[in-house]
């Protein structure tokens, strides 16, 4: 089963679909849900893919693009709380942040990028406490 929604010049904005597959582990269909937006012009926007578990628990894999194409944010959430890996890009492509959660709480090591794309700083994280701060020194 799908939805669809357009701007007002034509062009697609949404689509959602959904299905349900059975899961031996679980012992039920579970629901997957998948949604494209798209910005104006026709780009896509954002991607989502959010699967209903087992316990009403939501597991949801998000993209968030820039108009020219290159990715924005890419991020693994559950029940609302970034839950793994979180990436952000800058325009151009290149990174600008990368780093680990669990159940909202940002884990391990946390990397920071300039616009080039080399790192420029480094925390560290333990039970959602930052225990330390590493900035690197970052020639041209």
């Amino acid at each position: 089963m799908g939805t669809q929604e357009f701007y007002e010049n034509g062009l697609l904005s949404l689509t959602s679909s959904y299905s349900y597959e059975y899961s031996e582990h679980d012992g039920h269909d579970l629901k997957t849900t998948v949604e494209t937006e798209y910005y104006e012009d026709g780009s896509l926007k954002i991607q989502r893919k959010i699967q209903e578990l087992k316990d009403e628990v939501e597991k949801e894999n998000f993209k968030e693009y820039y108009s020219n194409g290159f990715l924005k944010t890419e991020t693994e959430i559950n029940n609302l709380d970034k839950d793994g890996i979180h990436r952000e890009f800058y325009e151009n492509g290149n990174t600008k942040y990368e780093g680990v959660f669990k159940n909202g709480e940002p884990i391990d090591k946390h990397y920071y990028y300039n616009y080039e794309g080399k790192v420029t700083k480094i925390e560290t994280w333990k039970d959602g406490i930052k225990i330390n701060t590493e900035l690197k020194k970052v020639s041209n």
